[in-house]
């Protein structure tokens, strides 16, 4: 992301929770007035609490994986609506599926 260029101090953040968590594992979200939260990958557990909420409302499925995969930065972005909302629809992809295929023998 080009803000952690210009950001040696939020680079810095950045390692270390790529340290922690994995490479492939840290995600940062920035909102357009420069706000900026870092959430992980839902281990299945999370998923699972997600996915049963999400029959009754699609908003807590959401909150679910927010609250759980947020790790570090301003946690405005899940907690007030107006941010919350933005994030949402970018969650499913902290989500990682390799697809494969099952075949008879």
């Amino acid at each position: 992301m080009s803000f952690l260029k210009n950001n040696p101090e939020l680079k810095e953040k950045v390692d270390a929770l790529k340290a922690k968590y994995g490479d492939n594992n840290v995600f940062a979200y920035k909102a357009k007035d420069g706000k900026v939260a870092f959430f992980k990958r839902p281990d299945r557990a999370t998923v699972d609490a997600s996915t049963s909420v999400a029959k009754k409302s699609a908003i807590k499925s959401d909150e679910v994986i927010a609250k759980a995969c947020f790790i570090d930065g301003d946690k405005s972005i899940i907690e007030d609506d107006k941010y919350f909302y933005g994030l949402s629809k970018w969650l499913g992809g902290l989500i990682e599926i390799i697809e494969g295929e099952l075949s008879p023998l």
